[in-house]
């Protein structure tokens, strides 16, 4: 956008929780965008706030949203489960690693690489762990669900496979 000429029109701006935040991703109406120490809910919009909450630990992973609850992992081993409308908590998976990769949900689970060198898939009402595929290096890429299978890649040069 170079000249000094501004294309488009600003439609709407929020304050977010931190310098360094996540790529926003939106649902319904609403943005969520994570940051150094909570997630924000934002009238896509107007550009206001709908809901904040802390979380005292970075939350670097860019949320994924499914069926009205905002997923979310952490820097401090946990991976939450808020409600999208009012960010009460639904479940919290202490995991016992820090989380670089955003979740991603798929019908009933969510997965979620780990600095543990895993991929973990949980039951998304629940929290419950399901199960858990082991690699040789840090899993910081988001997963990808396609035709029946989650895909992901680790810091071991491989491309994981895994039949869900």
């Amino acid at each position: 956008m170079g000249g000094g000429r501004r294309h488009g029109k600003q439609a709407a701006g929020a304050k977010t929780c931190s310098p360094r935040h996540t790529s926003p991703v939106g649902a319904d109406g609403t943005l969520y965008v994570g940051g150094d120490r909570g997630l924000i809910a934002v009238d896509a919009a107007s550009g206001g706030r709908r809901w904040q909450r802390s979380y005292g630990r970075d939350t670097w992973p860019t949320p994924a949203v499914g069926d009205g609850t905002v997923y979310l992992g952490s820097n401090g081993w946990y991976l939450w489960a808020v409600d999208a409308a009012t960010g009460k908590e639904r479940w919290k998976q202490e995991t016992g690693a820090a989380h670089q990769s955003s979740p991603t949900v798929a019908e009933d689970t969510v997965y979620i690489g780990s600095e543990d060198m895993s991929l973990r898939a949980v039951n998304a009402a629940t929290g419950e762990e399901r199960c858990r595929l082991h690699t040789r290096g840090k899993v910081n890429s988001p997963p990808v669900v396609a035709d029946g299978s989650v895909y992901v890649s680790s810091q071991d040069n491989f491309l994981h496979a895994v039949h869900t």
